[in-house]
């Protein structure tokens, strides 16, 4: 009588223990190369313990890698994994879960997500001169009056097809207030083209592609006659 109740008390236990991963399992999602992102499994079963271990990626154990790649934080009703800066390595990962000590949810299906793939997304911005390639922020360019200027967004993940993407260009004078481009540039390709730069043409350029942005200064030296 003792085992038959211990297992019917087992039984409506494990149908208790209800776990819900965020964004859902079922989801396509994506990241951006270089930002965060966060998976989470929260726990929501009567008793109000989860039991979480920790997160794996393939098997592996994420507190493996090097301090700082990735964070988990969690308590008895949820784990999270926050993903500091999205690599392409993680890319490869085909199956990121949560593990924990509840007896028949070892390994929650709810919380087992699939392959992460990266969206194309502003990485930098290169201009018509050899080796001449922004990819950090707050990074700027200089040219002197009447020279040509290019300004390419670079994309990574490269897409299949570039025609299919628009890449939106901004303008400010300030870095904070952007607005339309100024007069007497032109818009070629996704590219921008100066043919002759002027001092009106001094402020900050924005690349953007699936709410991602990227941000260059062009300084224009005046000509001294």
């Amino acid at each position: 009588m003792l085992v038959i109740f211990f297992a019917v008390s087992n039984i409506i236990f494990n149908l208790n223990a209800q776990y819900v991963g965020i964004p859902h399992i079922a989801a396509d999602i994506k990241a951006v190369l270089k930002h965060s992102l966060e998976l989470k499994c929260e726990y929501t079963g009567n008793d109000g313990n989860g039991e979480f271990i920790g997160w794996y990626k393939d098997g592996v154990a994420v507190t493996t890698e090097k301090p700082g790649h990735y964070v988990v934080m969690q308590d008895a009703t949820y784990s999270t994994l926050v993903i500091k800066i999205f690599v392409k390595s993680d890319e490869n990962i085909t199956v990121w879960q949560v593990k924990t000590k509840k007896n028949g949810t070892e390994e929650p299906s709810q919380c087992r997500f699939g392959q992460i793939r990266l969206k194309p997304s502003p990485q930098g911005i290169k201009t018509n001169r050899n080796n001449e390639k922004i990819e950090s922020t707050h990074g700027s360019i200089r040219r002197s009056e009447d020279k040509l200027v290019h300004l390419k967004c670079i994309i990574d993940p490269e897409p299949i097809d570039p025609n299919e993407i628009d890449i939106q260009w901004d303008f400010s004078k300030d870095g904070h207030s952007f607005s339309n481009l100024p007069s007497g540039i032109n818009k070629v390709d996704n590219e921008l083209v100066i043919e002759k730069v002027k001092k009106i043409h001094n402020g900050y350029y924005r690349c953007s592609l699936n709410d991602v942005s990227f941000t260059v200064l062009l300084r224009v030296k005046g000509l001294f006659i």
